[in-house]
């Protein structure tokens, strides 16, 4: 990818949701391979392309007609934020516990994972689902994808509303949550120069 491809992306991030889901795919080629360059040259790009990832109407439909691009996001998604994790000191001092944790988006195909080693203070993740995880998330496409990184999404309060259900220790999952809220607040510290 270009820096003039970056550029690209930062553009199609102000569009409307029906451009921005129209021209996503092109702007996002290549991105998962040159995260490195995207973190270091556009840092504000990997936050917001996460926000209105996480934050779009229906990602459920795109996920399942447009899936290619959901699962590029996804890559890109954890890709970054391990990158973040093994550069950032006040982001990586933030992972302070173990956990192995599914999403499994009951209306898509596309369900991902994340892994937590606080002895590297690193998180990794990708697409597919691990086999013996700690955690698991389940229901639907939407609400897996508001747990990643909307702002107004309150994990407690879906909970409490059956929005989505816990596989595993609801103990555990609160506390992988705020664990998280902690790291999605310090990735504004990005600078893995």
């Amino acid at each position: 990818m270009s820096q003039t491809n970056f550029d690209d992306l930062e553009a199609v991030f102000e569009q409307p949701d029906g451009e921005f889901k129209a021209n996503l795919p092109e702007a996002l080629d290549g991105a998962a391979e040159n995260i490195e360059h995207l973190l270091a040259l556009h840092p504000d790009a990997f936050e917001t392309l996460s926000t209105r990832m996480s934050t779009l109407d229906d990602i459920g439909t795109d996920a399942t007609e447009e899936p290619g691009t959901v699962r590029e996001f996804i890559t890109v998604l954890w890709d970054g934020l391990s990158l973040v994790t093994e550069m950032v000191p006040a982001v990586s001092e933030e992972v302070t516990e173990e956990y192995a944790v599914n999403w499994k988006p009951t209306h898509s195909p596309v369900s991902f994972h994340m892994t937590a080693d606080p002895e590297t203070g690193t998180v990794a993740g990708g697409l597919g689902l691990l086999d013996d995880p700690g955690i698991g998330f389940e229901r639907t496409t939407n609400v897996m994808f508001s747990m990643l990184n909307d702002d107004s999404f309150n994990a407690t309060l879906a909970y409490v509303q059956n929005r989505y259900e816990v596989v595993g220790s609801l103990e555990r999952a609160r506390s992988f949550n705020d664990m998280m809220d902690t790291v999605t607040e310090n990735t504004e510290n990005l600078n893995p120069e």
